[in-house]
């Protein structure tokens, strides 16, 4: 998968992935912006203060419990006090009778405890609002029968509390009253109550199963959410709603029968039941709605009943258990994720009735090998088949008139698609990574194609463009790496394939927007855009009238060796030939000096837009090639002359660089000799006798660039002088207190790191050091406080200096061969590091 899609599929399967596990839950936290749902366990209350809960435990969406205060505005409180643990006030009616309500227990009390009749003669009928919230020492509380109202979170947050008997008494249950006990472990309501309040159970996770009563007609908001020890629970026929999350994260229930009465199952309402395995809709239910049973990754199959007339958003996302569903023809929209990560389904009949698939609809459904779209479709919406890797065939209808973006990004099964003739686009990324792709016919009806259409659809082997398309976004075929063959019809007003040159070139500008392996550059384009992934490319010749080469250009072009640039080109775009592991020889008709001057990536030199990618480093290294400037065509050839003009090497040297080869005539200076760059950058000779063939030297002084740089990168070798050397050292103190310094690769070529050669840079994270090292010298990298990475990839290291480790990160590890872990455990013992450094293989 290209780093392009990495955040974008962060963010949609986090998602599936979260709901693929258990949720143990307690807590929940339901956004308007999000189809995922996040629940916590709850934790028990530790203080002895009486907590007040927190905003995103009180109540999904509104964080808030609704006020159940029972019509006390038209009595008048007329006493405060306090008998035992409990706090009171007594109330008087306006016919001046009089009642009781508990308002408050002590934090401390602990035990059973035993709510009185009566105070001073006076029948308590109320337990107030949080009046025993928080009181976490309670284990047991007795309800007297005087008692008709338990108001909001009366017992909220009562975590020790065990057992508790309502009175049958009692006529109203407030919202979150026992909100958060996670030690009840049974709970009878009586008949007397006619609904669940909202969060009324929320988070007791000690619930084993529970009966509802009869007379119950509503289970309200979140009433049982995070009830994640409930196994059983019986609803009855009286019921007729269940509401939004009332049953979330109930991990522990297994099955579920929804009563004849229900006519709508809410948002959320079984989401996260991931213990799930069955649950019978009634026929009475005429919409699913968002998330309803989104999470239960335990069903296996669902019949949905012929009155449902839509599928709401995340229905039965993350369902992924799920192997059959029946969808009815009542239905007319499949809404948004609706069946979002189910890679269990392997095929699913879509109704007539059907108008629209929506985003993400079956996003991740890589089970799914066929499934059929129904002529009542007008559009396919972005996402929609995301990532259905198991699909090998597709009939898109001709009332379909554009396929939107990503509709079908990573359905690698596809071998062929028939592209309706009333279809007028082709979306970004609409087929982008469906590698099993062999063949697509893209029909006359077509005016535009999307950026990335078709990228990385490695199977095609060749496209034909036809004259009605006027619009081709960035990379539409994209590292297509098996195209061989590129046509745009006769016709095309915007577009062609002048030459056969099996490339696309927009006409105004000339430039060549797409090639593939067997393009050949007509000598009237200007700009070069995408042989991206072009594999089967060996050797390209660029013609003269070619002034700049884009970004990525011939990214992945893993089979290039050869290139000819002529010294038109002024500009070559940022990792132009990034990853071209093969490129051998750049053979270029200017002069060093041009070559020089030509603007590379941001501003840099070739070795910004020549690179790999090391993914142990996570950063691109220079690739290692000759250049040959001063190179002369050969005539009617696509192949570089094997002898160029300015007398290249005849094959690459050991160890190429982007630089010339050193002339035959060139005297090499004597041993101690300091050369110096253009660069600024300078150099000591270390080996020389006037004509040697691999003359030495020891990198002695950095350029200002070079000083101000985060990352350095040690050539393996330097012309200078027209001489080729091969840069086998770094001097004493070369790098010292470089302050902008972060990165540094050493290469094989180096055999020794001199004393105190990075001593002082205190910036430096990271330093990969060559195959051929054999010495670091004293004090090499002391001070350097950030430093936590040293990747040594020398099998021949035997010194390493006094203090070469002072003063590095604490943490920082260093990874060494896995034959030498031993040894040189043993080598960088006592170099001055702390006893947390680690040497790991």
């Amino acid at each position: 998968m290209n780093k392009r899609h990495v955040q974008k599929m962060l963010t949609m399967v986090l998602t599936a992935a979260m709901i693929c596990s258990s949720v143990p839950v307690a807590a929940e936290t339901v956004s308007e912006n999000e189809t995922a749902v996040t629940v916590d366990t709850a934790a028990e209350q530790e203080t002895a203060k009486k907590p007040e809960p927190e905003a995103d435990q009180a109540n999904p969406e509104t964080n808030s419990v609704p006020n159940t205060n029972q019509g006390k505005t038209e009595d008048t409180a007329v006493e405060n006090g306090k008998e035992g643990y409990l706090s009171y006030r007594i109330y008087q009616k306006s016919d001046e009778t009089k009642y009781v309500e508990i308002t408050a227990c002590d934090s401390y009390a602990k035990g059973a405890l035993e709510i009185p009749m009566t105070i001073k003669d006076i029948a308590i009928t109320s337990i107030g609002g949080s009046a025993f919230s928080g009181c976490i020492g309670l284990t047991s509380i007795e309800i007297p029968s005087s008692v008709t109202s338990i108001e909001i979170e009366a017992f909220s947050s009562c975590s020790g509390l065990t057992s508790i008997e309502i009175p049958s008494s009692v006529t109203s249950i407030g919202g979150g009253v026992f909100y958060g006990c996670s030690g009840l472990t049974s709970i009878a309501i009586p008949s007397s109550v006619t609904s669940i309040s909202e969060s009324a159970f929320f988070g007791c996770s000690g619930l084993t199963s529970m009966e509802i009563p009869a007379g119950v007609t509503s289970i309200e908001r979140s009433a049982f959410s995070g009830c994640s020890g409930l196994t059983s629970i019986a609803i009855p026929s009286s019921v007729t709603s269940i509401s939004e999350s009332a049953f979330f994260g109930c991990i522990g229930l297994t099955s579920m029968e929804i009563p004849a009465g229900v006519t709508s199952i809410e948002r959320s309402a079984f989401s996260g039941c991931s213990g799930l395995t069955s649950i019978a809709i009634p026929s009475s239910v005429t919409s699913i709605s968002e998330s309803a049973f989104f999470g239960c990754i335990g069903l296996t199959s669902m019949e949905i009943p012929a009155g449902v007339t839509s599928i709401e958003r995340s229905a039965f996302s993350g369902c992924s258990g799920l192997t059959s569903i029946a969808i009815p023809s009542s239905v007319t929209s499949i809404s948004e994720s609706a069946f979002f990560g189910c890679s269990g389904l392997t095929s699913i009949a879509i109704p007539s009735s059907v108008t629209s698939i929506s985003e993400f609809a079956f996003f991740g459904c890589s089970g799914l090998t066929s499934i059929a779209i129904p002529s009542s479709a007008t559009s396919i919406s972005d996402y929609a088949f995301y990532g259905c890797s198991g699909l090998t065939s597709i009939a898109i209808p001709s009332s379909v008139t554009s396929i939107s973006k990503s509709a079908f990004f990573g359905c690698s099964g596809l071998t062929s698609i028939a592209i309706p003739s009333s279809v007028t686009s082709i979306g970004d990324e609409a087929f982008e990574n469906c590698s099993g792709l062999t063949s697509i016919a893209i029909p006359s009806s077509v005016t535009s194609i999307g950026g990335f259409a078709f990228y990385e659809c490695s199977g095609l082997t060749s496209i034909e463009i036809p004259s009605s398309v006027t619009s081709i976004g960035d990379e539409a075929f994209g590292r297509c790496s098996g195209l061989t063959s590129i046509v745009v019809e006769a016709g095309n007003t915007v577009y062609d394939s002048r030459d056969n040159c099996n490339a696309i070139i927009e006409k105004a500008t000339n430039t060549l927007i797409q090639a593939c392996n067997n393009t050949k550059i007509p000598s009237s384009v200007t700009n070069i855009r995408d042989f991206s992934g072009c594999s089967g490319l060996t050797s390209i010749e660029i013609p003269a009238s070619v002034t700049s080469i884009g970004d990525y250009a011939f990214y992945k072009c893993s089979g290039l060796t050869s290139i000819v640039i002529p010294s038109s080109v002024t500009s070559i775009g940022k990792s132009a030939f990034r990853d071209c592991i093969g490129l051998k020889d750049v053979y270029y008709t200017g002069t060093q000096e041009q070559w020089n001057a030509i603007n590379f990536g941001n501003g840099g030199d070739a070795s910004d837009v020549f690179v790999v990618y090391d993914e142990d480093l996570d950063e691109n290294i220079p690739i290692s090639f000759t250049l040959h400037c001063n190179y002369s065509r050969p005539e009617s050839s696509q192949q570089p002359s094997e002898k160029p003009s300015a007398a290249p090497s005849a094959a690459p040297s050991p160890a190429p660089s982007a630089v010339p080869s050193k002339t035959p005539e060139a005297d090499v200076p004597a041993s101690g000799t300091t050369l110096k760059e253009k660069t600024g950058r300078e150099f000591k000779v270390t080996e020389s006798d006037g004509s040697e063939s691999k003359p030495s030297v020891t990198l002695t002084k950095l350029s200002a660039k070079e000083k101000k740089a985060k990352k350095v990168t040690i050539p393996k070798t330097v012309t200078i002088n027209n001489v080729k050397y091969r840069v086998t050292g770094i001097a004493a103190k070369a790098f010292k207190n470089s302050k902008n310094l972060q990165t540094v690769v050493i290469p094989d070529t180096v055999t020794e790191i001199g004393t105190g050669s990075f001593e002082g840079c205190k910036n430096l994270k990271s330093v990969t050091i060559g195959k051929n090292v054999t010495s670091i010298g004293k004090n090499a990298f002391k001070n350097c406080k950030n430093l936590k990475k040293i990747t040594v990839k020398s099998t021949k290291l035997k010194k390493v200096g006094k203090g070469a480790l002072t003063g590095i990160n604490r943490k920082c590890v260093i990874k060494v061969p896995k034959k030498q872990l031993k040894s040189y455990k043993s080598l960088f013992k006592g170099k001055g590091q702390k006893k947390s450094v680690k040497i790991k293989k």
